[in-house]
């Protein structure tokens, strides 16, 4: 279950260990991430009070999709700079698995106050195929989160429909009918919580002026 899930995140966050998180595409696999690093944010503030709130959220949450960079560019990209080692998935597995980095020129190594977490939708045959086995036991070291697929965990459906629609109130207030978050849970929804949410701010678009959003209007 989805309880499940934050449950396994929080511990992750408490660890401060490398999580893979996988799913179904348009699971909500970026929203857990993002949810891990807020909850490494407050368990530092409750663990050490020397670190005030303002230098806890400079932490920030950072998305990088390795595939829309050529593997001569990626390193640049996620440090910042041109690793010592000469391959590009030799320094990323060093950087990983060490937290530490040697710049180019560089004597002694860069300590690094960083957490990697992935996240993929393949299946267990894909991500055999795709993707080198020491590269996922550094990044799943902390444990896999998996995230069930929406149509396992409807009754979430009610509560993800109406914050969507709160994000998007402006002038107005508008309302989800009783018969409306009928509808949309007797779905099945393939494209899970991406597509719930695209169908809300469709309807939302489409009928700016009412006060109640009717199951017709989410067809």
């Amino acid at each position: 279950t989805l309880v499940s899930a934050l449950r396994v995140a929080w511990r992750a966050a408490i660890l401060g260990a490398n999580v893979l998180i996988r799913g179904e595409a348009g699971a909500g696999k970026r929203a857990l991430a993002q949810y891990l690093n807020r909850a490494s944010q407050k368990w530092e503030l409750l663990k050490n009070r020397s670190v005030d709130e303002e230098e806890s959220a400079s932490r920030r949450f950072v998305a990088i999709n390795p595939a829309s960079f050529a593997p001569s560019i990626f390193a640049n990209e996620l440090f910042g700079f041109q690793p010592k080692s000469a391959s590009g998935l030799a320094s990323l597995l060093s950087v990983i698995e060490s937290r530490s980095l040697m710049r180019v020129g560089a004597r002694k190594p860069l300590d690094l106050e960083v957490r990697f977490l992935g996240a993929t939708s393949a299946d267990d045959e894909s991500l055999q195929d795709q993707v080198r086995p020491q590269f996922l036991e550094r990044i799943s070291a902390g444990g896999t989160i998996w995230i069930p697929p929406l149509r396992e965990r409807k009754e979430d459906i009610p509560l993800l429909a109406k914050q969507f629609l709160r994000a998007r109130e402006e002038r107005r207030t508008q309302t989800l009918t009783e018969d409306t978050l009928e509808v949309l849970q007797d779905h099945e929804w393939p494209g899970n919580v991406r597509e719930l949410r695209a169908v809300v701010l469709d309807a939302v678009g489409r009928f700016p002026d009412v006060d109640y959003i009717v199951p017709e209007q989410c067809s």
